[in-house]
């Protein structure tokens, strides 16, 4: 169990000076004002968090189920499946489009994650894809690709 531990603190101490470089490139870029923020605020809040959850992680206490779990094989056929379905996502994504793309790869997600029933899998991912679309295409105004669906009326 101390090795895992020590493998905790280690990785803890690696994503806390990864946020600190990130916190210093988003300060480079320039943080703007609360009203007219600039092009690092994003990244600087967001290393600002790495950061804190970083000590979360180096102070808290051992857990004997997490060493046994560690401890366990990691099962490289899901790792490798999911990296191939970002891959092609990425590959794709222009091609697709952003709904159809991004509606496949969470329902591949689901199902390497364990979900048995189609009902639900396919109730997240379409639900999932379309809170996505309203946050980033409705409320956001972010222009996502179209892709095959571009062509429908």
């Amino acid at each position: 169990m101390p090795k895992i531990r020590n493998l905790d603190r280690w990785g803890a101490l690696a994503w806390m000076v990864f946020a600190v470089f990130i916190a210093s490139q988003a300060w480079a870029l320039g943080l703007g004002t609360r009203s007219a923020p600039g092009p690092g605020m994003v990244f600087w809040g967001s290393a600002i968090i790495l950061f804190f959850l970083s000590c979360l992680v180096l102070l808290r206490k051992p857990d004997p189920h997490l060493a046994e779990e560690m401890s366990s094989p990691i099962p490289w056929g899901k790792v490798i499946s999911v990296l191939a379905a970002l891959g092609l996502y990425i590959a794709f994504f222009e091609i697709a489009g952003f709904l159809v793309s991004t509606g496949l790869l969470m329902v591949v997600l689901l199902y390497l994650a364990g979900a048995t029933s189609r009902v639900r899998i396919l109730t997240v991912a379409l639900g999932g894809t379309f809170c996505i679309y309203l946050l980033f295409h409705v409320w956001l105004k972010i222009r996502l690709p179209g892709g095959i669906l571009s062509i429908l009326p």
